[in-house]
C-alpha cells in the first residue's frame, strides 16, 4: 500500500506530496483510498481515529477543507434525492480554485437534464446494466473459443430441475 506525507507550505506552494522518509516522524499518513475514503463518507459514521485524520487533512490547506464541504454536499444530495440544489452546487464549484472540480461540474453540465433527473427520478437503469456487464463477461469468457451457439445456450441457460417435475 502506497501512503504520502503531506505537508503545510507557505501559501505559495500550498502543499506536496513527500515520500515519507525514515528519519522523519510524519504528520499524516494516508494512502490516497482512504483519504478519498473519509471524504466520501457520512460524517456522523466516522471513527474517532477517522475524525482526526479528517481535520488533520483539512487542516493542511483551506482547498482540501473546501473541496471536502462540496463532495459532502453533492454526496448528500445523491443520498436525498434532491436535484434542485444542483445548480447552486455547480455555481459554487465554478466559483473556487479547484480545477478538477472544475471539470467534474462542466461535465455535469453538458447533460444537466439527465443528472438532474438521475437525481430526482426514481427510476434506475441498474438492473439493464448488470445484465448487459454479464452478458459482457460471457462473451470475454468466450472469445476465440466457441461460436454463436454455444453463446446462445449460456445466456439462455435455464435450470432444467426446476422446470420439469415427475408425477
Amino acid at each position: 500500500m502506497r501512503h504520502i506525507l503531506l505537508r503545510v507550505f507557505p501559501k505559495e506552494q500550498k502543499w506536496q506530496r513527500i515520500p515519507s522518509g525514515k528519519d522523519e516522524q510524519p504528520h499524516l499518513v494516508l494512502s490516497p483510498r482512504e483519504a478519498r475514503w473519509l471524504f466520501l463518507r457520512r460524517p456522523e459514521k466516522l471513527t474517532a481515529k477517522e475524525q482526526h485524520s479528517l481535520e488533520h487533512l483539512c487542516q493542511i490547506h483551506e482547498e482540501v477543507a473546501l473541496a471536502y464541504q462540496l463532495v459532502q454536499q453533492f454526496a448528500e444530495m445523491l443520498r436525498t434525492r434532491s436535484g434542485g440544489q444542483l445548480d447552486a452546487w455547480l455555481d459554487a464549484v465554478l466559483a473556487t480554485s479547484l480545477a478538477d472540480l472544475h471539470s467534474f461540474a462542466k461535465g455535469i453540465k453538458s447533460d444537466i437534464e439527465a443528472v438532474e433527473a438521475g437525481l430526482i427520478l426514481p427510476w434506475s437503469n441498474g438492473m439493464v446494466e448488470g445484465q448487459v456487464n454479464r452478458l459482457k463477461l460471457i462473451k470475454r469468457q468466450m472469445y476465440g473459443r466457441a461460436h454463436f451457439d454455444l453463446l446462445r445456450l449460456r445466456v439462455l441457460h435455464h435450470d432444467v430441475s426446476s422446470h420439469t417435475k415427475c408425477a
